[in-house]
């Protein structure tokens, strides 16, 4: 495998591919100033958006990757702790230090909870999986009675409700793993990352009326803002089932043809939100050339679990070109939207899949659990990047003067 990692290094540097993060600056001075999208509101439902859709995603993963016995479990439940840690410091920077600390406890409980479950599932014991869901409904009555003591503008019973479907969503999930019903497992696991979208959404808007002055009087939840999430969350679904998709074919396993439909249904959900922007037209010339940067990628998967160096270099080459005719397509439809910005910002998110994915291959899980997040993470500052240009574009569209 470290042959392979090394062919990249080279390949990328060869091709240009090493193209230098665009930083945040730089998408931001291409892009329209003050825009409504990036308001101190819409960063924090942003904010809680993208760490609690990590936090469905990693702990299903990592229920799976415990039942499984896989090598990269530990990394997994590594990267579930620092994900419920930033979601802690989160809350400490509203409530207190304290509260986030109280946060953490009820909130770890139920990653516990979870993890009762599948060694229960794992050793047949029926008796050890009902005390797991026995204790998650006590974790969800005590956390939803905390948040709610927190926040006036948080209603317990519908908090609690919203954490049951949470754990209801994981719990399909995880089962229909155990039962061989992949594609189940797979959308079962994207509804509960998208669900999570809808959990930060409510929590947003009441911590935003409790503490009005703390973010500028601005609303989470305003047309611009609902944009600029709608993309995030479709991006950040894109970069985690494109990562896993390459995992499993790499690795030949069962659950690949469902991550790849997985993938496929992201792709149409993300070409009709640019259909509602630009029209039908541009949604279906959309469809293509998004397609395009997935198929360079499963091309690039067979060349390197065939070791195909040239197999490697053309699949990259593929991907250079369609950077280049994605970014025109965006620029041409978007005035707002620099092509340069958006093709630094497409290289750096096929260079960290890569990355991943090669991380991944060599069996460096801990590089691999660092670059999977990363990969996810970029997606926000990409969607924040074309919301912005979008909003800037058709002002009225989302309740705004020209």
């Amino acid at each position: 495998m470290k042959k392979h990692v090394a062919v990249l290094g080279t390949a990328l540097l060869t091709m240009g591919l090493a193209a230098t993060m665009p930083a945040a600056g730089a998408l931001a001075a291409s892009a329209p100033p003050a825009s409504a999208t990036s308001t101190p509101g819409a960063n924090l439902r942003v904010s809680l958006d993208q760490l609690l859709g990590e936090h469905a995603v990693l702990a299903e993963l990592a229920m799976q990757a415990g039942y499984a016995g896989a090598a990269d479990y530990p990394q997994l439940t590594k990267a579930l702790g620092q994900n419920t840690q930033e979601l802690s410091d989160l809350v400490a920077s509203v409530y207190g230090k304290a509260a986030g600390r109280q946060f953490q406890v009820l909130w770890q409980s139920h990653i516990n909870d979870l993890v009762d479950y599948v060694l229960a599932a794992k050793r047949h014991e029926v008796a050890g999986q009902m005390a797991a869901m026995k204790a998650m409904t006590s974790y969800r009555d005590s956390f939803s009675a905390f948040m709610a003591k927190a926040d006036p503008f948080i209603n317990a019973s519908r908090l609690s409700a919203a954490l049951q479907k949470h754990m209801d969503q994981l719990m399909a999930s995880f089962n229909a793993f155990v039962a061989g019903k992949y594609r189940m497992s797979a959308q079962n696991m994207v509804s509960a990352y998208n669900f999570m979208f809808v959990a930060g959404d409510y929590l947003a808007v009441s911590i935003a009326k409790q503490y009005p002055s703390t973010f500028n009087n601005t609303s989470p939840n305003t047309l611009p803002v609902h944009l600029r999430v709608t993309l995030d969350q479709l991006l950040g679904a894109h970069a985690i089932l494109a990562q896993l998709a390459m995992e499993s074919g790499y690795a030949g396993s069962p659950q690949y043809p469902s991550w790849v439909y997985a993938l496929n249904q992201n792709t149409q959900a993300l070409s009709g939100a640019i259909a509602s922007v630009y029209g039908p037209a541009a949604g279906k010339a959309f469809t293509p050339l998004w397609q395009s940067h997935i198929n360079d990628m499963v091309h690039y998967v067979v060349a390197t679990k065939a070791h195909d160096a040239a197999g490697q270099m053309a699949a990259m080459k593929a991907m250079t070109s369609y950077r280049d005719s994605f970014s025109a397509f965006m620029a041409k439809a978007d005035p707002y939207i620099s092509a340069s910005a958006l093709s630094a910002t497409l290289q750096h998110h096929m260079n960290q899949l890569l990355a991943s994915f090669h991380a991944f291959a060599a069996g460096k899980y801990q590089l691999q659990a660092k670059d999977f997040g990363a990969a996810y993470d970029y997606m926000f500052t990409a969607g924040a990047y074309l919301s912005s240009g979008i909003v800037a574009q058709y002002p009225q569209m989302f309740g705004l003067r020209k």
